[in-house]
């Protein structure tokens, strides 16, 4: 299975180009947002996140508590869409003949107040979402990978590489970032806990020059 960047499949996949856009996802899926410039018009926590962002990594989402009819909390670019607590889930699906079936699934965990910076992941074989028919029109492009906050689904990517480390294919059921910021005993304390570690391979630097994390590696299990 060929693992392509999110900046590949932009232009392998031009008339899936919608599905990159966060804000029609959100509207598809009838959640309650709007683009800066709008406001919601109840006082609550919202996550606020760029409509497009091909680099990841989760960069400029934030939760936010914006005030009812306060149009000047999003900046351009930028949309608000209600907050959803539970787990969080990374899902890659193949097609089968008429409905998504999940390849591999996680777990991963993070902090409401950091939600780039993620502790761990750890590999779940039951209670996967289900992938609504709506997201059957992307059935040409054969295997995708969906991110879901309980049962909703914050995410889509047009690729299958939704392991922790980015490939398609993982021989591991735990994986655990290792951050710059993170304590520098960190990776031989895990490693006297027959935990490997891994450097991360992926090339961020279109992620660097906007975020404070760092992501060095993994270790795994």
């Amino acid at each position: 299975m060929e693992d392509l960047e999110d900046y590949q499949l932009w232009n392998k996949y031009k008339h899936h180009r919608l599905w990159f856009n966060k804000l029609y996802l959100a509207e598809q899926l009838g959640y309650y947002c709007g683009p800066c410039g709008t406001a919601p018009s109840i006082s609550d926590s919202y996550v606020v996140r760029p409509i497009y962002n091909l680099a990841g990594m989760g960069l400029g989402a934030s939760v936010k508590y914006i005030t009812a009819k306060d149009r000047s909390a999003t900046p351009p670019g930028y949309f608000w869409c209600q907050y959803f607590s539970g787990n969080h889930y990374s899902v890659s699906y193949s097609w089968n003949q008429d409905s998504w079936v999940p390849l591999h699934a996680w777990i991963g965990y993070n902090d409401k107040d950091n939600l780039t910076k993620f502790t761990s992941w750890i590999r779940i074989t039951e209670n996967i979402p289900v992938v609504p028919k709506l997201l059957n029109c992307l059935s040409d492009v054969g295997a995708i990978n969906i991110e879901f906050k309980d049962n909703k689904i914050i995410e889509v990517h047009l690729r299958a590489s939704g392991n922790p480390d980015g490939s398609s294919h993982s021989l591991y059921n735990e994986y655990i970032p290792v951050w710059s910021s993170d304590n520098e005993n960190m990776i031989s304390d895990y490693v006297a806990q027959n935990y490997i570690f891994i450097n991360d391979d992926c090339d961020m630097s279109d992620v660097e020059p906007y975020s404070t994390e760092h992501r060095i590696g993994f270790l795994v299990r």
